[in-house]
């Protein structure tokens, strides 16, 4: 923060002055829901599942998070890429 408020121009972005009542829905309303179906779907499997099996479950999400962004064209392929995220993965099944 403390960066882009001293070189804005280099590191930030623009700044909004105003965003209309139907752009604050448009974003904050999608962003909301995901959030919620995520803390309730996760409260409602602690209630079936053990512990353990859901906290290998939630440590496999950096690999659904990736290959939504291969998907979606938000990341390229990379063998590094991939490479990192199986590291990280492993290292949270163990």
């Amino acid at each position: 923060v403390i960066i882009t408020d001293c070189f804005p121009q280099t590191f930030g972005r623009e700044v909004v002055v105003s965003l209309s009542w139907k752009d604050f829905l448009y974003i904050s309303i999608p962003c909301g829901l995901v959030t919620c179906l995520d803390i309730g779907l996760s409260n409602l499997a602690l209630v079936r599942i053990t512990l353990t099996f859901y906290t290998m479950v939630k440590a496999s999400t950096p690999i659904f998070v990736l290959i939504c962004a291969f998907l979606f064209g938000l990341e390229k392929v990379s063998w590094r890429l991939i490479l990192v995220v199986i590291i990280i993965s492993v290292g949270l099944f163990l």
